[in-house]
């Protein structure tokens, strides 16, 4: 499964998502083509309600769990 997929499966199966988008911006870095390590996410969860910025990160992150092994940098706006 590829790192895009696969975050797109743990966060939908664990945060209970109403929106999400997710973008790879890989090919703005200095990688190689058809790389999966630069990606971005909006995201709404009803979750993240009453909860900090740093509480909402902390919940995407161990959503992701190994996953974020694969990544190096994911932007995140989570609402």
């Amino acid at each position: 499964m590829s790192s895009y997929d696969s975050i797109i499966s743990s966060l939908n199966n664990q945060l209970h998502v109403e929106h999400m988008f997710l973008e790879n911006e890989s090919s703005m870095h200095n990688v190689p083509a058809n790389s999966e390590t630069h990606f971005k996410l909006v995201i709404v969860s009803d979750l993240f309600k009453d909860l900090s910025l740093v509480q909402r990160h902390k919940k995407v992150f161990e959503s992701l769990g190994v996953t974020m092994d694969k990544i190096h940098a994911l932007s995140m706006t989570t609402y």
